[in-house]
């Protein structure tokens, strides 16, 4: 299991936190999912081949006042 945070703090723009957790199985695949405040949920799997080489997708899930728009 590896979890990860995101801050965002850029002028102009909003402030963003992303949350994610991906479970990883052995070295070769994993499975995810992340918040992002006030904007978005995902989803996200990937496989590395060869030790080097990864692949993956993520979908996001657009919520909040925005996704009316998307």
């Amino acid at each position: 299991i590896v979890p990860q945070v995101l801050v965002q703090d850029v002028a102009g723009s909003p402030f963003n936190i992303e949350l994610n957790t991906n479970f990883y199985v052995g070295n070769k695949f994993w499975v995810g999912a992340a918040y992002k405040n006030n904007y978005a949920l995902s989803a996200n799997v990937g496989a590395t081949f060869f030790n080097q080489l990864s692949f993956g997708y993520s979908y996001d899930l657009i919520v909040g006042e925005i996704s009316q728009y998307s």
